[in-house]
């Protein structure tokens, strides 16, 4: 009976809102938060039959709207800050300066997470954000920091599963056990931003004392490669553009046809200057 009257109170909050805005923007009446109260006292009680504070319930769904919008924000800046720290741990370990290459990352680490915060809500496609991430690392080290298709590959893989290690030793340290709901807790986001810290401080380290691996990358591009990468990339955006809209996910479209754009520019400005110099 108690969620009854609850689920009744808020039918009628909404309503009172909606009413509130019609009067004020219609009429240019403003309906203080005391008539407010008075309507709803008139017209709730009765129904319900209840003694429940109408203020109490007001209150409590407007801290629940607030907690719903603090959500994907929360998400999203610890997601973005974990996403660029990754980044810069990738490209350290295989002595790359990450710092040439920030906003190309921060745009497309945004974009990760905005893909992530969509698939994660459809079980059905939540193992697929990890997948999609790794495309998109490949594609940015490719284009951007101009490596090999190849390396780019093994240094985005190599980077994610080191980054992956690396926060679930934090989390078992932190809280003693991993679980799938510190994705949307509190926890989740302290586990992020502890490990971002961590390896940000590890990559200044490991590139300040000239630590990590490097090769002649230059040895496994392919003498077409340029033009393999721009199929890629289109490939990637219609099989994504395919997935998602069967899943009704336009969004989702939206954000990867973004990604695909900077790519494609960073693509053909690398094929132009090679052009160049020979």
């Amino acid at each position: 009976m108690a969620f009854r009257t609850i689920d009744i109170l808020r039918g009628l909050s909404i309503r009172l809102f909606l009413l509130e805005f019609y009067i004020t923007s219609r009429k240019k009446i403003t309906l203080h938060m005391h008539n407010l109260y008075q309507i709803t006292l008139l017209i709730g009680l009765p129904l319900i039959g209840s003694k429940c504070s109408i203020k109490s319930v007001l209150v409590t769904n407007y801290a629940k709207g607030l907690c719903d919008m603090w959500e994907p924000i929360r998400f999203l800046l610890f997601s973005t800050v974990e996403t660029f720290a990754a980044f810069v741990l990738m490209l350290t370990i295989f002595r790359v300066r990450a710092l040439d290459y920030v906003w190309p990352a921060l745009f497309i680490g945004l974009i990760m997470n905005l893909q992530s915060f969509i698939l994660r809500e459809e079980t059905s496609l939540s193992f697929f954000a990890p997948t999609i991430n790794i495309i998109l690392f490949t594609l940015l080290i490719t284009t951007v920091v101009r490596m090999p298709i190849i390396w780019a590959a093994i240094i985005s893989i190599t980077g994610t599963f080191l980054y992956t290690l690396f926060q679930a030793v934090i989390i078992l340290m932190l809280f003693g056990t991993l679980t799938t709901e510190m994705q949307t807790s509190a926890e989740g986001s302290l586990a992020q931003a502890v490990t971002s810290a961590w390896v940000l401080a590890v990559s200044w380290f490991l590139y300040k004392f000239n630590i990590g691996f490097t090769a002649d990358y230059e040895n496994l591009r392919f003498r077409w490669e340029h033009v393999l990468v721009v199929i890629l990339i289109i490939g990637v955006l219609a099989a994504c553009t395919f997935m998602f809209y069967f899943n009704n996910f336009f969004l989702s479209i939206l954000f990867i046809t973004l990604a695909s754009v900077m790519f494609l520019y960073y693509a053909l400005k690398t094929e132009r200057d090679y052009h160049k110099k020979s």
